[in-house]
């Protein structure tokens, strides 16, 4: 699964492949509030030997972006 839903926002990894046969760390963490769509796109230099790996590093990257344990990184406002 390349999404899910985590603590009312959407995390979706977007991992591309690299020369290398290596993949990205790449993601979309989208929220609704107020009526409006908030979507914010976030990255990392690690990288992975195959797809499954970014997907669960992505994802996992994700929610501790949202718990707040990324300090360079933020959903919020």
């Amino acid at each position: 699964m390349d999404n899910i839903t985590y603590k009312g926002f959407t995390i979706r990894a977007l991992p591309f492949h690299l020369k290398g046969d290596k993949w990205s760390t790449y993601l979309v963490i989208r929220v609704e509030r107020y009526e409006k769509t908030a979507h914010r796109q976030f990255s990392a230099p690690e990288t992975f030997r195959t797809r499954e790996e970014a997907v669960a590093h992505c994802l996992q990257f994700g929610m501790d972006i949202i718990d707040g344990k990324v300090e360079s990184c933020t959903v919020e406002d």
